[in-house]
């Protein structure tokens, strides 16, 4: 186990030093703060398996609905959207700023239940940079 944390605290590392980041951010906090996110998401949604980066696309009405859904939960009872956001507001405003996602996210439930033929159960923004999570819809 000890390597395993070793492996990641090293890839945190490279990969802020690779964006310029490292003198802005520590690569333990950014892992802390990760695991904290993962283990809220098990305790909310109690999830089995997660996709990142999942590409969707399909015809939808006409239109070709193309995008790649950043985080997907699969549940018991379904599916589980998660998309993340950098935005730099106050607390009191994300529930209005997740909302401006809902079409987004519409799409993407309607692309991933067609795909699927399986319910997405909960829809959500990642805030973070605050480190919130708002369901919407």
């Amino acid at each position: 186990e000890d390597g395993v944390a070793e492996n990641r605290l090293a890839l945190a590392r490279e990969l802020l030093m690779a964006n310029e980041l490292s003198a802005a951010l520590k690569a333990e906090e950014i892992l802390q703060q990760s695991d904290a996110f993962y283990e809220y998401l098990a305790s909310t949604f109690q999830y089995s398996r997660t996709y990142r980066e999942w590409p969707l696309q399909m015809q939808l009405d006409g239109q070709l609905v193309n995008g790649s859904a950043d985080l997907i939960l699969e549940t018991e009872n379904g599916w589980v959207i998660i998309d993340h956001k950098s935005f730099l507001g106050k607390k009191e405003q994300w529930p209005e700023k997740a909302l401006s996602y809902s079409g987004q996210l519409q799409l993407y439930k309607d692309v991933l239940q067609e795909a699927t033929g399986k319910p997405v159960v909960a829809t959500c923004i990642h805030f973070f940079v605050g480190g919130g999570l708002v369901e919407v819809g």
